[in-house]
């Protein structure tokens, strides 16, 4: 018993080779795997570094040139459905259609904006930095041509009021002419017309003009309407005076025809038998001489006029009465007028 409690108590001796700092290297080849452990853990972690870095750079530039063809994108998109309905308008209006010309001005600079086609990066920049300057201008360009396309409708909408401002003008100013020229007319035709209905529809339309030129809210379709019902009113009281007028006309030619076809009043002249007045002797035939008076051995008696004695028939005596052909005297005789006695050159009729 004595020599096992011996053997428990006596520790053993510590060798020389299990110290700390010994020659036989142990303690110092751990150190060394420490350091090259620590040295790869380095370069283990720099190299991820760097991958994360490069892969980060890459993710970048990907992204940025998605962007960049986005935005490229919508600028084609855009472009291709061209120019709004409104705009389109707007840009056929020429300045002597609006009130103020400076709004047409305006809107044509727009459109030659929006008509110069922007430069579009392509895209596909394989640096990160590159990637982000396409990308900035792809989206410039995107935001430029909204906003013009914004200040267009703008700009369009400006020229269409003007323009119809400027149509109401000079709608009202033809409206006011028309009915201007009505009131004269329906002020002019009173009772000359073959149907006054004419210008009861005609001062119908007349208040309807003026009520519509008051209204400051009124609409070029309603004066246009009003215009046409007021041109339409007036042609009608044309007509009917027209109408009128030649019913007038033909009235009085028909009481014209009517008293030249009565009976005259004036009774004809009464002539003599021989067609000429009693007393008037210009014209007419002399009477036809009577028989001379026997007086003394069968002579005719002279004429009371100065005349030239007819000579006697041939074969006969002119002592002798029953011989004289005074058929032959009278015809060599012609009846003379009054004055042509005066002068004795001629005959005279006896009697």
């Amino acid at each position: 018993m004595d020599g096992i409690e011996e053997t428990q108590t006596v520790s053993p001796e510590r060798t020389p080779a299990s110290e700390p700092g010994s020659k036989d290297g142990r303690p110092e080849r751990r150190t060394g795997r420490t350091a090259l452990i620590a040295l790869i853990a380095c370069a283990v972690l720099a190299a991820a570094g760097v991958g994360g870095w490069f892969g980060w750079s890459h993710h970048e530039t990907t992204n940025a040139n998605a962007d960049c063809a986005r935005a490229v994108a919508e600028v084609s998109r855009i472009e291709s459905k061209g120019l709004d309905d409104q705009v389109r308008q707007a840009a056929a209006v020429k300045s002597s259609d609006v009130r103020d010309g400076n709004t047409v001005t305006d809107l044509d600079a727009t459109l030659k904006t929006l008509k110069a086609k922007p430069s579009l990066p392509s895209c596909d920049a394989a640096k990160r930095a590159d990637a982000r300057r396409d990308a900035d201008a792809a989206r410039d360009a995107l935001a430029k041509l909204t906003a013009a396309r914004r200040t267009a409708a703008s700009r369009a909408k400006a020229v269409l009021s003007d323009r119809d401002a400027k149509t109401l003008d000079s709608l009202r100013a033809d409206l006011t002419a028309r009915r201007d020229q009505a009131r004269q007319l329906l002020d002019s035709t009173g009772g000359a017309v073959a149907d006054d209905a004419t210008r009861t529809a005609l001062s119908a339309q007349i208040d309807n003009a003026t009520r519509l030129l008051d209204d400051k809210t009124v609409k070029a379709d309603d004066l246009t309407g009003a215009a046409k019902g007021l041109g339409d009113a007036t042609d009608a009281v044309n007509a009917s005076v027209r109408a009128k007028a030649d019913a007038d006309a033909q009235a009085a030619a028909a009481a014209q025809a009517q008293a030249q076809s009565a009976p005259s009043s004036r009774s004809p002249r009464q002539g003599s038998p021989s067609g000429s007045s009693s007393g008037s002797g210009r014209g007419s035939r002399a009477p036809r001489p009577s028989a001379p008076s026997s007086g003394s051995a069968g002579r005719p008696s002279r004429p009371s006029a100065p005349a030239p004695r007819p000579s006697a028939p041939s074969g006969g005596s002119s002592n002798n009465g029953g011989d004289f052909d005074w058929n032959a005297w009278v015809s060599s005789h012609p009846a003379n007028d009054d004055a042509g006695c005066v002068g004795g050159n001629r005959g005279c009729p006896i009697g």
